[in-house]
């Protein structure tokens, strides 16, 4: 295998243990990035979110799984642009783990 060298031989058996496991845990991953994709397209709670700029069926499933049941809210765009509002200040990629909405 390319790069081997100045690894000991005791090592690589360990190197490839987890190299396949890490390979495993990216196709597994995909599997469910493929599954909650797939969901959004059959719920219909997703269609109003996705306008917002930069909101995928992917991140549109985290929405509604932080916001719960969206029926609490008057209409479910404000839902969306509550939690969007709420988490603006953070990197893009903590947005969505940080938005949690109460009563």
């Amino acid at each position: 295998m390319p790069g081997w060298s100045g690894i000991k031989e005791s090592y690589r058996g360990l190197i490839d243990q987890y190299i396949k496991i890490l390979e495993t845990l990216q196709q597994e991953i995909k599997k469910g990035a493929r599954g909650i994709e797939r969901l959004a397209k059959e719920d219909p709670r997703v269609e109003p979110i996705l306008p917002v700029r930069g909101i995928g069926e992917y991140s549109a499933m985290l929405i509604l799984a932080e916001i719960g049941d969206i029926d609490r809210f008057q209409h479910s765009q404000k839902a969306v642009f509550l939690c969007w509002a709420l988490s603006s200040h953070l990197p893009v990629h903590k947005r969505f783990l940080s938005c949690r909405l109460t009563k």
